[in-house]
């Protein structure tokens, strides 16, 4: 079912910050808490090995997961396929979730490249991956559907990128609202090892974006009939 903006979940727990030090199986259960109800679908887009479900009660939800390889174990109603091309229904999820690879590079960073299936060439490559993954998830979630999106910045060819704030734009351009942010910190501290010298600060955080498909809502338009929907702002008034 569609949540109104009132009935939206609330978590009456132990409180929940913005920023946490451990692994992402540890983040997610607390995101689930604040932004999934029981018994709700959720569409894992990016299963991998499933690895940060290991902190969550996955019975209480209908999860669906998938990914562009087969993954190692077991993984519920699994299907293989691209996240920006899914499968599902028009507007029939409540959470998706995106963890595509965040990070360009895709010889000189070898050993990662294989773990994430990534692909990239370049920062732009990306940024593409992350558009293409969420317009699908627009049209796969119900009204007042929540994605979460997964990210962390780079330096890639010499230059900073703060990929955060670019995903974050293109989740407005592309009809999402904002709703929150969490950081994760690394615990371990293990960084990018194999580099004699840097130049920039190594990053050991990274994000968890919180967007949510705005419902329907009437034209401001004064004159004509009134037209329901969400117009798609991609820069022009």
């Amino acid at each position: 079912m569609n949540l109104l903006p009132s009935l939206r979940p609330k978590w009456t727990g132990d409180q929940i910050k913005s920023a946490l030090m451990g692994d992402n199986c540890k983040q997610l259960a607390e995101i689930l808490k604040l932004y999934a109800l029981p018994k709700q679908t959720i569409y894992d887009a990016t299963w991998g090995k499933g690895a940060m479900w290991s902190g969550v009660d996955t019975s209480q939800y209908y999860l669906y997961s998938s990914d562009i390889r087969n993954p190692t174990g077991d993984a519920p109603r699994f299907k293989l396929q691209d996240f920006c091309d899914l499968y599902y229904d028009d507007c029939s999820g409540d959470v998706l979730i995106l963890d595509p690879p965040y990070m360009a590079g895709k010889q000189t960073h070898a050993n990662l490249a294989e773990a994430y299936n990534n692909q990239n060439e370049n920062h732009n490559a990306v940024l593409r991956l992350y558009l293409g993954g969420i317009l699908e998830a627009y049209r796969v979630l119900k009204y007042g559907g929540r994605i979460f999106v997964k990210c962390q910045d780079e330096s890639s060819g010499g230059k900073q990128h703060w990929t955060h704030c670019e995903v974050m734009d293109i989740m407005t351009m592309t009809g999402f609202d904002i709703v929150d942010m969490f950081v994760l910190v690394n615990e371990t501290g293990k960084l990018m090892a194999g580099h004699a010298h840097q130049t920039t600060a190594r990053k050991n955080h990274s994000y968890w974006l919180i967007g949510m498909k705005p419902f329907s809502r009437p034209s401001k338009r004064k004159d004509g009939p009134v037209k329901v929907g969400r117009k798609i702002n991609f820069g022009t008034d």
